[in-house]
């Protein structure tokens, strides 16, 4: 299993690489569903501060 912190290894795969780390499409959507979720919620916190 990989992880996520792997995919920002010392080759990093955000720049493009032949040995790329792979993720499995439960954890793609953890990742989008988490980061969605805590947008939204540091929106409405900022929204209490208006």
């Amino acid at each position: 299993m990989t992880t996520i912190a792997e995919l920002r290894n010392i080759n990093s795969d955000s720049h493009g690489s032949a040995n790329r780390k792979k993720i499995n499409e439960a954890e793609a959507e953890l990742v989008i569903n988490s980061a969605v979720m805590l947008g939204n919620y540091y929106l409405k916190v900022n929204d209490r501060h208006k």
